[in-house]
């Protein structure tokens, strides 16, 4: 038969075992605490040091060990890309991309990643890889059914006006995007809309069109990186041809 213990007996036998036991899993608490905490840290001076000094930024990426134990390295390499691609070093973001490419993406940030890597190749002009990469994320979306959900699925359209625009330079376009442009009552999306609408009368060969789309999209872009951008292309429309 089997002899049963009482607790008071099963203390004394194991008590060096539970009390170890309960040790650990007070310190594990404490470690994921405090993990958590200083991850919120750091997430909060690099958002800083993007905004007020990008090379302070890259340079706590690059060089603190630190966050090598607070973030995960696909996490590293996305924080990295974002600097790169504010500095517009294309051979640190091709470096980093390729990393990436090589490395498994858990879901979180395997559409943030296809995003980035479709943008950085839309903006050299390397329309095959660009579109490659926003092939990837609608597959990737279709395949876990995210694109019956609204907000990805605004993704996906979000991507394909884009190559449309800037790849395609697609002007038949045009009364589509005027007619979006319209019925979209965010004003920083809508003046985007008008932005983009007047790269496509440029590739038309539309100066006025060009001119009258460039002012709307001023009325509701300014402080942000477009403003620039317009006020060149009021003196030099070409530089629509790349921005």
């Amino acid at each position: 038969m089997i002899k049963l213990i009482s607790a008071g007996e099963f203390w004394v036998a194991y008590k060096p075992f539970i009390i170890a036991f309960a040790v650990m899993v007070v310190l594990a608490f404490a470690l994921l605490q405090f993990l958590v905490y200083a991850r919120r840290q750091a997430e909060e001076e690099l958002r800083r040091l993007f905004i007020g000094d990008i090379d302070l930024y890259l340079e706590r990426l690059e060089n603190n060990k630190r966050l090598g134990l607070i973030f995960r390295k696909p996490l590293m390499l996305l924080l990295k890309l974002d600097g790169y691609m504010k500095t517009g070093d294309d051979d640190r973001i091709r470096e980093i991309i390729s990393q990436l490419d090589g490395i498994k993406l858990e879901p979180r940030d395997k559409v943030e990643y296809y995003q980035k890597r479709m943008s950085f190749f839309v903006s050299v002009g390397e329309a095959e890889q660009a579109k490659a990469s926003f092939e990837k994320l609608r597959e990737y979306l279709h395949s876990v059914k995210a694109d019956e959900v609204d907000s990805y699925r605004e993704i996906i359209e979000e991507g394909q006006e884009i190559i449309r625009v800037y790849l395609d330079r697609d002007t038949t376009y045009m009364n589509r995007l005027l007619h979006k442009a319209k019925g979209t009552e965010h004003p920083i999306l809508r003046g985007v809309m008008y932005f983009r609408l007047a790269k496509l009368a440029h590739f038309k060969g539309d100066d006025r069109e060009r001119e009258k789309y460039l002012a709307l999209a001023a009325e509701t872009l300014v402080g942000t990186e477009y403003e620039e951008i317009i006020n060149r292309a009021r003196l030099a429309p070409e530089i629509l041809e790349t921005k």
